[in-house]
């Protein structure tokens, strides 16, 4: 049985809708919770001037995303940022996926496996860009490690409480 020309053209035109509205919404609501966070980060004080005569990094934890969670169910403004960057990098790779689903349905054997590469480089570049989790650590992760534990970023800085109000 063959499906009609103006039906197949209906269910490419619905399909096309999906993923638009996938990447859409995605956006607006990773932009959403960017903003989100950055109200919530001004709001918990962060309006401290930077200094930027030294550099020192911040921890990587977007890729902890269990921290990501546990901070933005105690509302804190970095936590809502990081998640609002977690929801952007995963708007294509859901895209990605949901495509190969429509190419299976309409059993397109030659673009679910362009589509399925594509997915896998997808996955594998998010996984193996994720910091180790234990063993050695490379100089800047150490740098950053020291500075999110507390220890000075360097030993010559000196910083004075901001009295300014």
């Amino acid at each position: 049985m063959t499906v009609p020309v103006h039906d197949e053209a209906e269910a490419l035109h619905r399909t096309e809708i999906l993923l638009a509205a996938v990447l859409r919404t995605g956006v607006l609501a990773a932009a959403a919770l960017v903003g989100a966070g950055l109200v919530l980060h001004l709001a918990h004080g962060g309006t401290e001037p930077s200094l930027y005569a030294h550099f020192a990094g911040s921890p990587l934890r977007i890729s902890d995303i269990p921290a990501v969670i546990h901070g933005v169910a105690h509302l804190q403004g970095r936590a809502v940022i990081e998640l609002g960057l977690l929801v952007l990098i995963a708007t294509p790779v859901v895209r990605v996926a949901l495509s190969v689903g429509v190419f299976v349905r309409e059993r397109d054997l030659t673009y679910v496996f362009v589509t399925l590469i594509v997915l896998g480089a997808l996955v594998f570049s998010l996984l193996s860009s994720a910091p180790p989790k234990t063993g050695a650590k490379t100089a800047a992760h150490g740098a950053t490690a020291a500075a999110a534990q507390g220890a000075p970023p360097h030993p010559a800085r000196k910083t004075t409480p901001n009295t300014a109000h």
